[in-house]
């Protein structure tokens, strides 16, 4: 009985050749795997040779050459020979079956260049969801990318990345190939900050093959950052308050698309609130208009002392097919050392069809006071529909 120290070897690369029947008075005979000549071992002692019940002594009873045994003397009839077992290295499991090698069966950074042959790993050797990140190591080089997704000849390559269920992914994907585009770009070199956007901001090279710096950038150029829009439906009037209306910026745009009363005749009007839309002032408003309509007539419209802001010098239509349209410019309204400046383009179908276009401007001199809320309605009745989008006007 072979003793071992330690656990005993459970697996090992052995092989129990093909029976061999004995010739008398012979005593070479040729070793055989599955009817194929047996050279696969590295000397006499890792065969185990029983003849006639009796294991043989490697290099005295027998002795081995290519694929020949040669016993010592000739054999006789009646001699067996009951086995020839030739045991490999025990620590040789031979080659894994497919799924088998586990993410825990692989030590950490042992799987490096020297232990790969060229394109000798094989997808159906390697186990699924086997390869996590404490197996890789990606490293770029200088001259080219530490990971490369390649395409597969119709499709861009492409990288997904999962929502936690992996029921969900966005993907990250090239160009197409006829965009002839190499380009590089690395992600941004500064803090995360909210409100901020993307922008390149330096290049290095030049063409299809530059390299882009990223940033997160402020808005420039005066930008509008929409911040709300609002449908109206057989409402009695369109508000904006405090949430929107504060010290972020120091002006603020609202553009009235498709807006249409629910009866006609009708003028549009502004109020302002101080007090976020728990009261609106209905004093001391001052405003004055100029325009011309399709009629070719000059159209002026003002007052010192009005308890609104009218943005229209001729009511406007409600039919379906006509509609109020305007932008206004409210500036500094938070500021409370000066009363609060509205601007005002207006475009509109008048109560008889033709359309009208107006310019003006309005405030309310009876309070310095910040305004937090501002209040969009016809002069009576609803707001049919309509839709009303308030920006901030960047401020560099």
């Amino acid at each position: 009985m072979t003793r071992y120290i330690g656990k005993q070897p459970a697996f090992g690369n052995f092989v129990k050749l093909d029976a061999i029947s004995v010739v008398n008075g012979q005593a070479a005979y040729t070793m055989q795997s599955g009817s194929s000549n047996f050279t696969n071992y590295d000397n006499v002692n890792q065969f185990i040779v029983s003849l006639n019940g009796l294991i043989q002594n490697p290099g005295t009873s027998f002795s081995v050459s290519g694929s020949t045994i040669t016993f010592a003397s000739g054999l006789s009839t009646g001699d067996v020979i009951n086995f020839i077992l030739v045991l490999g290295d025990v620590l040789s499991v031979g080659t894994p079956s497919d799924n088998t090698v586990s993410t825990a069966k692989i030590q950490n950074t042992a799987v490096n260049a020297d232990k790969l042959a060229t394109d000798a790993v094989q997808t159906a050797k390697i186990q699924d969801d086997a390869v996590t990140k404490s197996k890789t190591d990606f490293i770029t080089d200088g001259s080219s990318a530490g990971v490369t997704v390649k395409g597969s000849g119709s499709d861009s390559g492409s990288i997904a990345l999962n929502c936690s269920s992996n029921s969900h992914a966005i993907q990250l994907i090239s160009p197409d190939h006829s965009a002839g585009q190499s380009y590089k770009l690395k992600l941004m070199d500064n803090n995360v900050t909210a409100g901020k956007f993307l922008k390149v901001k330096s290049i290095t090279g030049s063409g299809a093959t530059a390299t882009g710096q990223l940033e997160f950038a402020d808005i420039s150029g005066g930008g509008l950052v929409h911040l709300n829009t609002t449908v109206a439906s057989s409402s009695s009037n369109v508000s904006f308050n405090s949430s929107i209306l504060n010290s972020t910026y120091n002006a603020y745009k609202i553009f009235i698309s498709g807006m249409r009363g629910s009866s006609d005749n009708n003028h549009v009007e502004v109020y302002y609130s101080f007090d976020n839309g728990s009261s609106y002032e209905s004093s001391n408003y001052m405003f004055s208009s100029t325009g011309r309509d399709s009629d070719g007539n000059e159209v002026h419209a003002h007052t010192g002392t009005a308890s609104k802001i009218e943005i229209t010098a001729n009511t406007a239509g409600y039919d379906t097919d006509e509609g109020f349209n305007a932008e206004l410019t409210l500036f500094n309204p938070s500021q409370t050392t000066r009363h609060k400046i509205l601007a005002f383009n207006s475009y509109f179908f008048k109560t008889n069809g033709h359309i009208q276009r107006v310019l003006g401007i309005g405030t309310n001199d009876g309070s310095s006071s910040a305004v937090n809320n501002i209040k969009i309605q016809f002069q009576s009745g609803n707001i049919a529909e309509g839709q009303f989008s308030i920006f901030g006007v960047a401020n560099s």
